[in-house]
């Protein structure tokens, strides 16, 4: 139950460090309330869809290219300050955030936890996206050799927190704890992970701090540099070289065509470079003509999500806002209503447009779409 891995994030250089977080009322040590904005300090792997991002408005996703726009992002506002960490999603995956940390002393671990999901809650021993049914958000303190997404019982030493079937789809902001005074000298790895396969879930962590225990006043942390992980048990954390990825994928091909399961053309390029190009199959069985790589398909309503794919590119370049109506780019768009109306964001959506006494056709707006992606 493989899957590619997405590596968002990396850690920070230098030497291991102790931590330098604002102390409180009673020795309290701030781990991470993320009010940096950033979590260079942490890293984060995964597969599927989706991260862990930084938030700062329960309202505004923290990055729409990651969001659902059928659930939209809804979550209280940080809860301890201006900024919290948050997963978004647009699509099923599994998201782990961790970061390392010595414990000089007896201390316990306190959070801010929160939550909004979709789909109700399903918690197999695994934290692969793609086993049925699984939807948790769960923190533990792990062995820092241990495979990043184990679950197994000798590798995780503390269950801070997870959701389990029948708890409710959303989660306000509260406060969990575990004494972590067993560990006193050693680093441990503290892992935040979340997984849907059933709807978005947005998993929310805050203030993350540390508290002596008993008379220990003297108590505090330390944060070496986190390394990225070595081991895991269904992620997959190593990235084929291109060449290895290409024969990879000609073989594939080869096996589906030669057992009659894929028929088709396929083209990579990278930097206006084409790295692979071939064809396979028939393009008409009963007259035996090959597929060649100039063969044309009927696509039909494949090319929406490539049209998709390329508005997106647009957005994220700054060339153009989901929320800006169409006449923005198109300003000799022949139907005035649909120009002033009708925003990008209903076009890649496709929701109820706005009424108009003329309603539009697709064609303007298929034309219109074209010439977006190529401007």
């Amino acid at each position: 139950m493989s899957a590619a891995l997405a590596a968002f994030l990396t850690a920070g250089d230098g030497e291991p460090k102790q931590s330098h977080g604002p102390r409180q009322g009673g020795g309290t040590v701030v781990m991470d309330d993320f009010a940096s904005g950033v979590l260079n300090d942490w890293q984060a792997v995964g597969a599927g869809a989706g991260g862990w991002f930084v938030y700062t408005d329960g309202r505004k996703s923290p990055d729409r290219t990651h969001s659902d726009p059928n659930v939209p992002f809804d979550l209280p506002d940080p809860p301890q300050g201006k900024i919290a960490a948050v997963t978004e999603t647009n699509g099923p995956g599994t998201r782990i955030l961790y970061r390392d940390v010595k414990l000089h002393g007896r201390l316990k671990l306190q959070l801010t936890v929160f939550y909004a999901g979709v789909g109700g809650f399903g918690g197999p021993q695994t934290l692969a996206h793609d086993e049925p049914d699984n939807q948790q958000f769960r923190i533990d303190v792990l062995a820092r050799s241990a495979p990043i997404d184990s679950m197994a019982p000798d590798d995780v030493l503390v269950n801070v927190f997870r959701t389990s079937a029948g708890d409710p789809d959303r989660r306000q902001p509260s406060g969990v704890s575990a004494d972590r005074s067993r560990w006193a000298g050693e680093t441990v790895r503290l892992r935040l992970a979340a997984v849907d396969s059933r709807g978005p879930l947005r998993a929310g962590v805050d203030g993350i701090r540390f508290e002596p225990v008993g008379s220990d006043a003297n108590a505090r942390i330390a944060l070496p540099v986190t390394p990225e992980p070595a081991r895991a048990v269904d992620l997959v954390l190593h990235r084929m070289t291109q060449a290895d990825a290409l024969n990879a994928l000609a073989s594939r091909a080869d096996r589906l065509a030669a057992a009659d399961e894929f028929s088709g053309a396929v083209l990579i390029a990278k930097e206006r470079r084409v790295l692979f190009s071939r064809a396979y199959g028939l393009a008409d069985r009963e007259r035996r003509i090959p597929n060649t790589v100039r063969t044309r398909f009927r696509i039909g309503s494949m090319n929406k999500m490539l049209t998709a794919v390329a508005i997106l590119q647009l957005v994220e370049a700054g060339k153009v806002k989901l929320t800006a109506p169409l006449g923005t780019y198109l300003p000799d768009h022949p139907n005035r209503d649909v120009a002033t109306k009708v925003t990008i964001e209903h076009l890649l959506t496709t929701p109820a447009a706005p009424a108009t006494s003329s309603a539009p056709t697709s064609t303007p707006i298929a034309s219109g779409f074209a010439r977006l992606t190529t401007t």
